[in-house]
């Protein structure tokens, strides 16, 4: 997934309302997006088309982004309820056009701001809470990483057990070989949880995870940090988890 924007660009934010075809050209002209009386679309957005058929409309927009971030477009009449009309795929270059589609009701707001995955991110504190419901320190689980261009060792399936909340043993299931501590590359599950979490943080074009439905560790997760980037792509499985 691309090189990492640590700050994220600001927000975008422009008004469309029904405009007679002149006045219309005149804003798009001066690349405008906007517009009840007195109110100018802030800049960033180079408006390259609007055409309305009735109450339909097509509108197309050219964002400023960011190298591999990903955008999401929302619309609201009232500046207060916000609609997601579009998430975008990630931006390759400086710029980004975005089409929308729809019935127009009115005056209608647009902004735009950097999609970073907000769902996931509640989704993923919500699972842990249900972990750390289930207040295990003492447990064990089968892990191995996967989808990575790693040491083959790494993608062993091993058996990791975890007492009072630290690791104390690895061993690989294929043979019930303890695997050297100098060789752990392995969390336990709130350190999962953590790694899960930076992996977030550092704008990945694709995140995907899977939890347990009861007792909420993730069961799978895949991550890929720039589409521009190779062999930084890698996943994991988490299976039989219970406690000692």
């Amino acid at each position: 997934m691309r090189t990492p924007v640590s700050q994220p660009a600001s927000t975008s934010r422009w008004k469309i309302s029904a405009l007679t075809p002149r006045l219309r050209g005149v804003l798009l002209g001066w690349g405008w997006l906007a517009l009840s009386p007195g109110a100018l679309a802030q800049q960033g957005a180079v408006i390259q088309s609007l055409s309305q058929r009735g109450a339909d409309y097509e509108l197309r927009l050219n964002l400023a982004t960011h190298w591999d971030r990903r955008y999401r477009v929302e619309s609201s009449t009232d500046l207060v309820h916000w609609k997601t009309r579009w998430v975008t795929a990630p931006a390759q270059g400086p710029s980004l056009s975005v089409t929308l589609q729809g019935a127009m009701l009115g005056a209608e707001y647009f902004r735009s701001t950097p999609f970073d995955w907000e769902e996931l991110r509640t989704e993923l504190a919500a699972a842990r809470n249900r972990w750390r419901a289930e207040a295990l320190t003492s447990y064990e689980f089968q892990f191995r990483w996967k989808n990575c261009n790693c040491h083959p060792e790494m993608t062993d399936l091993v058996r990791i057990e975890v007492r009072d909340g630290v690791i104390a043993d690895v061993t690989r299931v294929g043979t019930g070989e303890a695997v050297p501590r100098d060789r752990w590359t392995h969390h336990t599950i709130e350190g999962l949880f953590d790694w899960l979490l930076d992996r977030l943080a550092r704008h990945p074009v694709v995140m995907r995870i899977q939890f347990d439905p009861m007792l909420g560790h993730p069961t799978e997760a895949y991550s890929d940090l720039s589409a521009m980037l190779a062999d930084e792509e890698i996943g994991f499985e988490v299976t039989g988890a219970k406690p000692l």
